[in-house]
């Protein structure tokens, strides 16, 4: 598959405060360039079970993906830009966000690690050529936020998960507590129940959706004596979408996600 694109964000930090445009080099000099386009395809999985936690696991390869770009004012990258956009891009630690944004599409999003190689001419480096291997099956869409707040112990949240792939997703979720509670979380669309007990007095418990942990600001809060440890999720199969979130204590309930994406291959 090409996705056409102006450009791409990896880290937090766009290609155009790197000065770079995506291209392709159809001749010898920079002139000789055509489109902005990424292509991407199939490839062994780098980290088996990875993403096990939306529910697919019978999925075995990953998606890799190659482009090149250059400076947008057509002129040779010298050694120092070079190293600075090396530094940026070329990492060892952890997958890091790599978002295109389609010109004929919604913006998608990966979790990417890249390595890049010089394209010289002459002894001038003219682009660069990207590679980039993801940890998923599938990109994800736009970051999605929910919030409840509990009257007299109950909070209710309730929408619809847009995602392209049947499965489910742990999303992250932090939870104000405004005064000492037994913390239940149903989804009464799955019927699954997650307990948090004894919680205190403007506690902030997290959940991290990726890694699958809880944390809290109470440090007196043993926390894992305290929970059945059966993480919310969202759930999404062929006949339903909807979730309905039943939220039970005295807190403020914020659930952050990203939708599903399949791109096509």
């Amino acid at each position: 598959m090409t996705i056409q694109t102006r450009g791409f964000t990896f880290d937090n930090k766009t290609s155009d405060e790197y000065g770079l445009m995506v291209c392709e080099f159809d001749g010898n000099t920079p002139s000789d360039t055509t489109g902005g386009n990424i292509e991407f395809t199939l490839t062994s999985s780098p980290i088996q079970n990875r993403w096990y936690k939306n529910g697919n696991s019978s999925y075995s390869e990953a998606i890799k993906f190659e482009f090149q770009v250059m400076k947008q004012n057509f002129e040779p990258i010298d050694s120092y830009e070079y190293s600075a956009i090396a530094r940026w891009l070329q990492r060892k630690d952890n997958y890091k966000e790599f978002t295109v944004t389609r010109l004929d599409y919604d913006t998608v999003h990966f979790n990417a690690q890249l390595n890049v190689s010089p394209i010289s001419i002459a002894g001038d480096i003219i682009g660069i050529t990207i590679t980039g291997t993801t940890d998923a099956p599938f990109g994800f869409g736009q970051l999605i936020t929910l919030k409840a707040t509990t009257e007299n112990g109950i909070g209710m949240l309730k929408f619809v998960d847009m995602s392209d792939e049947i499965g489910y997703i742990y999303p992250d979720i932090e939870i104000d507590i405004s005064s000492a509670c037994n913390l239940k979380i149903t989804n009464e669309t799955s019927g699954e129940i997650f307990k948090l007990d004894n919680c205190i007095n403007n506690e902030v418990i997290k959940i991290d959706g990726t890694i699958l942990e809880i944390t809290s600001t109470a440090i007196s809060h043993k926390i894992y004596n305290d929970t059945n440890y059966k993480l919310p999720r969202i759930v999404n199969d062929i006949n339903k979408r909807t979730n309905i979130f039943k939220v039970e204590g005295n807190c403020t309930l914020t659930m952050k996600y990203r939708p599903i994406r399949k791109v096509v291959i």
